[in-house]
């Protein structure tokens, strides 16, 4: 048998002139790099804002980036489509902090979570002036609106300065109004582990300034360990509630017992009757019974239902985003945000002493005024959020919202003895 020859083939050696040409190739990547880095450094410099771009591709799920930190400030970067706007319009300014409330907090204290565009300041002053509370506020302007002159609007009132930390989003244009980014961003940059996520056009029962006392102590425990608080919302029946009546404090009942009379009287009624599917899940009528006084669980039924959720901050969300911020302008945002919490795991349950009031104030629109039209999409969003979180999907076709039931997701938290 004859004995193979393997023979090994080298490449050739490089000239002088290779090698120098290689050796310089390397050394001007280096020093390209090293000055691109300069430049960034430089441009970025006491900055505390960074700008986010949203790419084209559409994942249904939100994708964030890691948060950066630099002397104290935080920035917020962005994976996520909204729809089929120009790049500029998706190229957003992030500003955390940019007035910080001169409060001292206690981590045990309830933070609001809004959000608005700059016609509804004056609204955010209404809501300071009658909760006097913590409240994490982010604001959308237009990149030409003059900052000195806004911050020292902030600064002129005596309660935002003390009780609201706001955080601007900057935009090139007025729409879209990115809803659930300017939610994300708010709850991202607040300081308490309690939040409550409310409209601006709401006024808050009494009970939530108390929400830090001893009273509440149970409560706090149970939004710890994984449950979330539904807060019932109302609105007047044309009326209002007269501050020289005994059951009414500053425009709004006192409490629950002079809730109930006004509902009896028909001066009050629940918020947006003509669209049940959007609170039928809360067991208004178990609410409004005068037998009813302790905490009581509800069950997710329509896949429309948009809660106003006060919860724990660090139980259910950690370091992920809050809420889905392919949402924006009207349209199924609220919906998507209670969504994504049911499917970590919360367990919902009604505290009876809290409740909610609309109240549009005179010469603002209560709607913003554009709708976006989720329902092309929105069976295929539950779709994926059932799938990412590991529940089970109750329908064989994913239709448009209203015509699907939601999913069924395991809560990740034991029933409490206290809540029925």
């Amino acid at each position: 048998m004859k004995q193979q020859h393997y023979v090994t083939r080298h490449s050739p050696t490089p000239t002088p002139t290779q090698t120098r040409f290689s050796y310089k190739s390397v050394l001007f990547m280096i020093l390209a790099s090293f000055a691109l880095l300069q430049i960034f450094i430089f441009l970025n410099k006491d900055d505390q804002s960074i700008s986010c771009r949203l790419p084209n591709n559409r994942s249904h799920l939100v994708e964030m980036a890691a948060q950066i930190s630099r002397d104290g400030s935080y920035h917020h970067v962005v994976y996520k489509s909204t729809g089929n706007f120009s790049e500029s319009d998706r190229t957003l300014r992030i500003v955390p902090f940019f007035h910080r409330a001169y409060h001292q907090f206690r981590d045990n204290e309830l933070y609001i979570i809004t959000i608005l565009s700059l016609e509804r300041l004056p609204q955010l002053f209404e809501l300071v002036d009658d909760h006097q509370a913590p409240i994490s506020a982010a604001l959308q302007i237009n990149e030409n609106v003059d900052r000195e002159k806004l911050l020292a609007t902030v600064r002129s009132h005596s309660r935002a300065s003390q009780w609201v930390d706001l955080h601007l989003v900057s935009s090139p244009n007025p729409r879209p109004f990115f809803i659930n980014l300017l939610r994300n961003v708010a709850f991202r940059h607040c300081r308490g582990s309690f939040v409550f996520l409310v409209d601006l056009e709401f006024r808050l029962s009494n009970q939530f300034r108390r929400f830090g006392e001893d009273d509440f102590s149970e409560l706090r425990e149970a939004m710890r360990s994984g449950h979330a608080v539904v807060v019932p919302p109302f609105e007047f029946n044309g009326g209002g509630c007269d501050d020289m009546e005994d059951h009414c404090d500053n425009g709004k009942p006192k409490d629950r017992e002079a809730l109930l009379r006004l509902k009896s009287e028909k001066r009050l009624k629940l918020f947006h009757e003509g669209w049940p599917m959007g609170q039928s899940s809360l067991n208004y009528s178990r609410f409004l019974s005068e037998e009813t006084h302790q905490p009581y669980y509800i069950e997710w039924q329509d896949i429309a239902f948009e809660p106003f959720l006060m919860f724990s901050k660090w139980s259910l969300v950690g370091e992920e985003p809050l809420c889905d911020e392919g949402f924006y302008d009207r349209g199924g945002n609220k919906v998507a945000c209670g969504l994504q919490l049911y499917a970590r795991g919360a367990r919902f349950f009604v505290e009876t002493r809290f409740f909610l009031v609309h109240q549009r104030s005179l010469g603002v629109s209560g709607k913003l005024p554009f709708m976006y039209d989720v329902t092309h999409f929105f069976g295929a969003w539950v779709r994926d959020l059932t799938i990412a979180y590991d529940c089970r999907s109750t329908v064989n076709k994913y239709e448009k919202l209203g015509a699907l039931a939601p999913p069924v997701c395991s809560p990740k938290c034991d029933v409490l003895p206290f809540i029925s």
